[in-house]
C-alpha cells in the first residue's frame, strides 16, 4: 500500500486503496488524544468523535475537519444510538481517575463503552480498542489508586468477553508516557498507533504496549509482563491522559 505524506508530515493512504473506512473515537478532543485523532483522520474517511471538549476548541486543518463529525457530550449518560452504519474502528480513548467506588464511576468508565458496542453493527472486519494503562496487570501497592485499577481491569475483562461473544477484533493498548515525550515523539507514536489500528490486529483479545525506547518510538508490541516504574508528574497524577 502506497504511503503519502502531506506538507505537515502526516501519513495518508488514498481512499481507493483502503476502501471506505469509518471510525468512532472517544476522548480525543485535546492533549495526546488530539494528536491521535489527527492521525486517525488521515487514515479513515469518516470519523465520529465523542468528546467533552467544545468543538470550536479543536484545531484541525480544513481537509481533516471535513471528515470529522463531533458529538459534544457528558460522560454521565449514554450517547450512542442504533444505526446501520458499518464501522471499521471504535477506539475508546476517554479516561477518568475515579476517587472511590460508585455506580456512576462504573457506568462512566465501563458500561458506557459496552453500551456503544451493544448498539453497533458487529461484523468480522470491526475493530474495537480501549486505551488502558497496562500496569493494571500487576499493579504496585498504591492502595489509594484501587478504584482506578478496578475500573481499568473491568475494561480489560469487558474486552475479553466482547471478543468471546461477537465477531470482530477487540484489543487494548497501553499508551506509554505521552506527557514525557516531545511534540515530535508524540506525533511519531500516534503515527505508529494509527497505522496499527488501520491494520488487521493479528492477536485480538490482547493488550498491546506502545513502547518508546532508546530514542526511538516502536510499534505496539505484545507484552504481558510489564515493568512498573513510578514516574513523577507535575500534576501529581500519573494516570491522566485524554
Amino acid at each position: 500500500m502506497e504511503v503519502i505524506k502531506d506538507a505537515e508530515g502526516y501519513v495518508d493512504h488514498p481512499a481507493e486503496e483502503r476502501n471506505f473506512q469509518r471510525a468512532i473515537v472517544t476522548g480525543c478532543g485535546s492533549k495526546y488524544g488530539l494528536v491521535i485523532l489527527k492521525q486517525i483522520l488521515h487514515r479513515f474517511d469518516s470519523v465520529e468523535l465523542y468528546t467533552s471538549q467544545n468543538h470550536s476548541d479543536i484545531d484541525l486543518p480544513s481537509k481533516l475537519k471535513n471528515k470529522l463529525y463531533t458529538h459534544t457530550i457528558s460522560w454521565e449518560a449514554p450517547v450512542f444510538k442504533h444505526n446501520n452504519k458499518k464501522y471499521n474502528l471504535v477506539f475508546f480513548n476517554h479516561n477518568s481517575s475515579p476517587q472511590d467506588f460508585s455506580l456512576q464511576n462504573y457506568n462512566t468508565d465501563v458500561i458506557w463503552t459496552q453500551d456503544i458496542i451493544d448498539k453497533l453493527h458487529k461484523h468480522e472486519n470491526l475493530k474495537v480498542g480501549w486505551m488502558i494503562t497496562a500496569g493494571i496487570i500487576s499493579p504496585p501497592d498504591w492502595f489509594e489508586y484501587s478504584p482506578y485499577f478496578h475500573m481499568k481491569h473491568s475494561r480489560l475483562y469487558l474486552m475479553y468477553f466482547m471478543q468471546y461473544l461477537h465477531p470482530g477484533k477487540y484489543f487494548a493498548v497501553d499508551p506509554g508516557e505521552p506527557s514525557q515525550w516531545t511534540d515530535i515523539e508524540r506525533k511519531q507514536q500516534a503515527i505508529h498507533l494509527a497505522e496499527f489500528m488501520l491494520g488487521s490486529i493479528d492477536q485480538p483479545g490482547t493488550i498491546y504496549k506502545a513502547v518508546y525506547h532508546n530514542g526511538k518510538v516502536q510499534p505496539p508490541e505484545f507484552n504481558w509482563k510489564l515493568e512498573w516504574t513510578r514516574a513523577q508528574h507535575e500534576t501529581g497524577d500519573p494516570f491522566i491522559y485524554d
